[in-house]
């Protein structure tokens, strides 16, 4: 073999050595390419993977909207989705609405603030289980909220938000079909709503909207 056969599949150059010195490639990656991505340490994305099962994960379950940046798809049963009495502080850096008992009557002062919402058990492209909202306000909002969630209850869908409602968007490829954790629906709500349910107007959020505290 002549100096000028000699390739890159046979000598690589490695940083830190004088004049930029060769060193047989077996030598340098102990026995790998210099190209094998494994050295980079970088594992496949199970969102580009149309064949990939995404474990879902209900360590901590947010109500909020769906991100903008992930494909999401709600729960295909109907039952897991219905509409609910919520209250949030409107100073709270986040929304972490409180849920409130069906069967408690709260005093004016308080029910003003309490909005008529739907809740609908989706996940995320990612794994990640959340209640979806849409508040109930009879506007062109929530019609355009209502329609997404139907939507993702058959296939993934990228939601983001226009002047008057919401857009749609669907992913290039089949994505798997989602898993959702085994459990009904008012274990959702629970995990949602832990320490955030109000069952009696004595509760210190019922008394401050009242003006009772």
């Amino acid at each position: 073999m002549t100096q000028n056969s000699i390739t890159e599949h046979q000598f690589a150059v490695i940083p830190g050595k004088p004049n930029g010195a060769a060193t047989p490639l077996e030598t340098a990656t102990m026995g790998g390419s210099v190209f094998d991505p494994a050295r980079w340490k970088t594992p496949p994305d199970a969102r580009l993977d149309p064949t990939a099962k995404v474990k879902p994960n209900v360590t901590k379950i947010e109500v909020k909207k769906p991100p903008k940046d992930h494909f999401v798809h709600a729960h295909p049963a109907p039952e897991f989705n219905g509409v609910f009495p919520l209250y949030g502080d409107s100073e709270a850096k986040r929304y972490d609405p409180y849920l409130i008992a069906p069967e408690l009557t709260l005093p004016p002062q308080a029910q003003v603030n309490v909005v008529s919402t739907r809740l609908a058990v989706a996940i995320t492209d990612t794994g990640g289980v959340f209640l979806w909202y849409v508040i109930q306000t009879g506007s062109d909002w929530q019609e355009s909220g209502d329609n997404c969630i139907l939507a993702a209850m058959t296939r993934w869908v990228k939601v983001t938000s226009n002047s008057s409602g919401y857009d749609i968007a669907f992913p290039e490829v089949e994505l798997p079909k989602p898993v959702f954790p085994d459990l009904a629906f008012g274990e959702y709500l629970a995990r949602a709503f832990k320490g955030r349910y109000i069952a009696s107007v004595d509760h210190d959020v019922i008394k401050r909207l009242a003006g009772a505290r």
